[in-house]
């Protein structure tokens, strides 16, 4: 079953209200199958560069106030919803649709820090690493499931997301050995990634050919 996703919707760069109803109105869309990825961003010259730098500093905090204003514009009942944060109020509004998914898309935290960890286990319900290795996987994981024992939550509630470069042109034994090491780390779900020669456009033949290699060289064996 497909589902669309953010990889790294980084919330202190957008405004909370409309972030909020462009969650839900895509999860709509997608007819219910949204995985929304999100983080707090770590270049000051994007903040920059969207006029929100005055949020770099304090983007933890913002980030942990912008999703309680998606919480609280996502609520079921019909009621106006009122907000009164550090960095955003608002009074008496409604906000249309509501998510498909109930009480809302899962939320996969980017691990981009000490923040992001605690954000996982109060929030979150993925991991999303920016390592791939199997000693890099196996420390990330470990620190997740400290902060999920920190506030009493059981881990395994917790898929676990991880890069993994696949080139097209190997052995397809090699992918499958390095499936099983990121498995072995504590990975649930590969992000896959395309690698091609340095010198190949990624043309629409190169990603036909890889996806295709990918399915019924890798992918089949697994089934």
């Amino acid at each position: 079953r497909f589902a669309v996703g953010t990889f790294d919707c980084m919330l202190p760069l957008r405004n909370p209200v409309f972030l909020a109803k462009a969650v839900s109105t895509l999860d709509c869309i997608a007819a219910g199958r949204l995985l929304f990825g999100i983080a707090e961003g770590a270049s000051l010259r994007e903040f920059t560069a969207l006029g929100v730098q005055d949020h770099f500093e304090h983007r933890t905090e913002i980030t942990n106030e912008w999703l309680a204003i998606c919480y609280e514009l996502w609520r079921e009942d019909d009621n106006p919803s009122t907000f009164e944060g550090r960095f955003f109020s608002f009074g008496y509004i409604g906000a249309y649709p509501k998510p498909v998914q109930k009480p809302h898309p899962p939320i996969y935290v980017q691990d981009d820090g000490p923040s992001a960890l605690t954000r996982l286990a109060t929030h979150g319900s993925g991991l999303i690493l920016n390592v791939s290795t199997p000693s890099e996987i196996a420390a990330a994981v470990s620190q997740a499931r400290e902060a999920c024992a920190t506030v009493k939550r059981d881990h395994t509630e917790i898929e676990v997301c991880a890069p993994l470069p696949l080139d097209s042109t190997q052995d397809a034994a090699i992918a499958l050995d390095a499936i099983a090491a990121q498995r072995e780390a504590g990975v649930t779900h590969h992000l896959f990634e395309i690698v091609t020669d340095s010198h190949a456009s990624h043309s629409s033949n190169t990603l036909d050919d890889w996806l295709h290699w990918l399915v019924t060289e890798v992918l089949s064996p697994l089934r």
